[in-house]
C-alpha cells in the first residue's frame, strides 16, 4: 500500500493576534463585572434599577460567557497549534506536557484563590449584595483547591466569580493527550462530533449539567479542529481562507441573534465558538492585511500577555475598590463611572503586576531545534499561507512520492 510520508514542520510561527484576541476577551469580561459591581442587584438575580440609560449602556457588556467559550476555543487553537512544531504532531512526553501545563496555571490560580479568599473575608461579607460569592467553608475552599468546584453549583461562584473556568479548562488540558490520540486515530471531523454528543449526552440527562457548561469539551475541540485545518489543510482543497471567512459571518450572524434573542446559553456560547475558531484559521492563513494588522496591535498584544492574571485577579480587585469607594459615591451611576476611573486602571496595573511575579516566571520559551525533528523528514513552512496548488500539480506530487509498505 502506498501512503503518503508524514511532514515535519519548522517550530511554528509565532502568531501576536492570539494574545489579542485573549486580551480582548478577558478586557470585556473587566468590563461586564464593573457593571455587575455598579448594579448589584443584577448578582442577585434582582430587576435592574439603573436609569435606562446607563442600561442600555451597560447592556452589551452582560454576555461575559461568551467571552469565556472565546478562551476556551483559543485554548484548543493554541495547544494543538504547539504541537506542529514536533515532526508527527504529537504529544513527545506526557510528564513533560503536564509539568508544563500545571506551572501554566496553577502557580498563578493558586496566588489569586490565596487572595480571593482573603478579599471575601475582609471585604465581601461586609457588602450583602457580594453574598453570592460567599460563605468561605469546607467545601468552597477544597472543591476549588483541587479545581472541583465546576461540578457543583453550590461551588461554581463562590469566592471569586471567574475560577469556575479555569477549572474546567484545567480538566481539559488532562484530556487533551487522549483527544490528540483521538485526532490521530478517528479523524478530526469524528472527534468534534463524538466530543458534541458527549456535551449533548450530558446535558440531556445528568442533572444540572447545563448550567455546568459541558459544550465546553466541544469548543475546545473546535479549536483544536481550526489549528488542524490551518496548520494540516487537506491535499484536495488545500488552506482556503475563504471557507473560513464563510464560516466567520455565519457564526458572527448567529451570535447576535443569539444575543438579541435570549436563546439557549449553549447555544451562544457555540456560535461565538464558531466565528473564534474561523477567525483563527483565517487570521492564520491569510497573507498579511488590515484585520491582521489591527486585532496585532502592540498594546492589544502586551494586554494578551498578561490576559490570564487579569481574568484571574480582576474581581477580587474589583470588590476592593468597590467597597473602599468614597462614602459620597453611591447610586449605579456614579458607581459605574468611580470603577471606570479608578477601578478599571487599578486592576489593569495590578495584575499587570500580578503577572510579573506569579506568571510570567512559569512561561517557558523554547524553540524546537533542527535536530529534535525526526530524522528523513524534510520539514515545510507552514502554515501553509495562501498557495492552493492545482489538482494536477497534487497528482503529480503524488506520484512522485515513494512507495511506503
Amino acid at each position: 500500500m502506498r501512503r503518503r510520508p508524514a511532514l515535519a514542520s519548522l517550530p511554528v510561527t509565532r502568531l501576536p493576534f492570539l494574545e489579542a484576541l485573549r486580551g480582548i476577551a478577558a478586557l470585556y469580561v473587566v468590563l461586564g463585572h464593573i457593571c455587575t459591581l455598579a448594579d448589584p442587584r443584577r448578582l442577585l438575580g434582582m430587576t435592574d434599577h439603573a436609569p435606562i440609560w446607563l442600561q442600555t449602556v451597560m447592556r452589551p457588556f452582560a454576555f461575559g460567557h461568551l467571552a469565556v467559550a472565546a478562551f476556551i476555543v483559543i485554548s484548543g487553537y493554541c495547544l494543538q497549534l504547539s504541537l506542529f512544531s514536533r515532526a508527527d504532531g504529537t504529544i513527545g512526553n506526557l510528564g513533560n506536557f503536564y509539568r508544563r501545563r500545571a506551572l501554566r496555571i496553577l502557580p498563578a490560580y493558586y496566588a489569586c484563590l490565596a487572595f480571593s479568599l482573603i478579599v471575601c473575608v475582609t471585604v465581601t461579607g461586609a457588602h450583602p449584595e457580594l453574598s453570592r460569592f460567599l460563605p468561605v467553608n469546607t467545601g468552597t475552599v477544597l472543591s476549588h483547591l483541587f479545581m472541583v468546584h465546576n461540578f457543583s453549583e453550590e461551588w461554581m461562584y463562590k469566592l471569586n466569580g471567574v475560577l469556575w473556568s479555569i477549572a474546567i479548562e484545567a480538566q481539559l488540558y488532562v484530556l487533551f493527550p487522549l483527544l490528540v490520540l483521538s485526532f490521530t486515530r478517528f479523524g478530526r471531523w469524528t472527534t468534534l462530533a463524538g466530543a458534541s454528543g458527549l456535551a449533548l449526552v450530558a446535558m440531556k440527562f445528568v442533572p444540572h449539567a447545563p448550567k455546568l457548561y459541558p459544550w465546553f469539551l466541544a469548543l475546545f475541540v473546535l479549536g483544536m479542529l481550526a489549528a488542524h485545518l490551518a496548520y494540516r489543510p487537506s491535499l484536495k482543497l488545500g488552506s482556503r481562507p475563504i471557507l473560513g471567512w464563510i464560516a466567520f459571518l455565519g457564526g458572527a450572524a448567529a451570535t447576535v441573534w443569539s444575543v438579541t434573542h435570549g436563546d439557549v446559553l449553549a447555544w451562544g456560547d457555540a456560535a461565538i465558538a464558531v466565528t473564534v475558531a474561523a477567525l483563527c484559521f483565517v487570521l492564520t492563513t491569510s497573507e498579511q492585511g488590515a484585520l491582521i494588522s489591527l486585532v496585532s496591535r502592540p498594546k492589544l498584544v502586551a494586554l494578551g500577555g498578561f490576559s490570564y492574571s487579569l481574568y484571574l485577579m480582576h474581581h477580587p480587585i474589583l470588590q476592593v475598590v468597590y467597597g473602599l469607594r468614597p462614602t459620597g459615591i453611591t447610586g449605579e451611576t456614579a458607581i459605574f463611572f468611580y470603577l471606570l476611573a479608578a477601578g478599571l486602571p487599578v486592576v489593569l496595573f495590578g495584575t499587570w503586576l500580578f503577572s510579573l511575579y506569579f506568571e510570567r516566571p512559569f512561561m517557558p520559551q523554547r524553540a524546537v531545534t533542527r535536530h529534535e525533528l525526526h530524522p528523513g523528514l524534510v520539514p515545510i513552512r507552514l502554515p501553509l499561507k495562501t498557495y492552493h496548488p492545482s489538482r494536477l500539480e497534487l497528482a503529480a506530487r503524488r506520484e512522485a512520492e515513494p512507495a511506503v509498505a
